[in-house]
C-alpha cells in the first residue's frame, strides 16, 4: 500500500506471506494431487516410496511455474492467495513484472519439483529435494529480518511484495 501523502510503502511481512502461501498450496493441490495418482512416484527395491516420479516432478514444477508466473505477471500482478490477503508483487521500482521475471523469482516454489526429478533420474532417492527445499526455505524465511521484507528471491529478482 502506497500512501499518496508520504510515498511510503507497506510491505508485505513473513506471515502474511506465508498464509497467502497456504492458500496457493491449497490451490495448486488439485493438479499436483492428480498428476501423483496418473504417475505414480518411484519405489525401491523393497517396494517402498522411493520419490516422485521424473514425469510427475517435471510437470508439477511446471503447473507451479505457469500458475505464479502467468498470475503474478498478470494486471493483478498476485497469485490467488496474494489476492485474497490483498497483497501484489512489484518491481523495486513499483513496475509490473515480465512473465520471466515472475518465473524466476518463485524458483523457492518450484526448485525442489525440479529436484525431485534429479533425483528420479539419477537414483538418490530425494537427498537432492532435501537440500533445495533446505535453501528454498532459508531463501524464504530471509523475509522476516530486511528492511522491505525481501526473500534471497525477491532480492535476486529486484521485487517486492507489498500491501495494496
Amino acid at each position: 500500500m502506497t500512501d499518496t501523502s508520504s510515498g511510503a510503502t507497506s510491505y508485505a511481512g513473513f506471515w502474511i506471506r506465508v498464509v497467502a502461501y497456504i492458500i496457493d498450496i491449497v490451490v495448486l493441490a488439485v493438479p499436483i494431487v492428480v498428476i501423483s495418482i496418473v504417475l505414480p512416484g518411484t519405489v525401491d527395491a523393497s517396494g517402498m516410496p522411493a520419490g516422485p516420479s521424473l514425469a510427475g516432478s517435471l510437470i508439477g514444477a511446471a503447473i507451479i511455474m505457469a500458475y505464479v508466473g502467468l498470475l503474478e505477471s498478470s494486471a493483478k500482478q498476485a497469485t490467488l492467495g496474494k489476492m485474497a490477503l490483498g497483497l501484489k508483487v512489484t518491481s523495486v521500482d513499483g513496475a509490473r513484472l515480465s512473465l520471466g521475471q515472475a518465473i524466476f523469482r518463485v524458483w523457492p516454489y518450484y526448485a525442489t519439483g525440479i529436484a525431485g526429478a534429479l533425483d528420479a533420474l539419477v537414483g538418490t532417492g530425494m537427498i537432492i529435494s532435501l537440500i533445495v527445499g533446505i535453501a528454498a526455505f532459508v531463501a524464504c524465511v530471509v523475509v522476516a529480518f530486511t528492511p522491505m521484507k525481501q526473500g534471497l528471491h525477491d532480492m535476486i529478482a529486484s521485487t517486492l511484495v507489498v500491501k495494496k
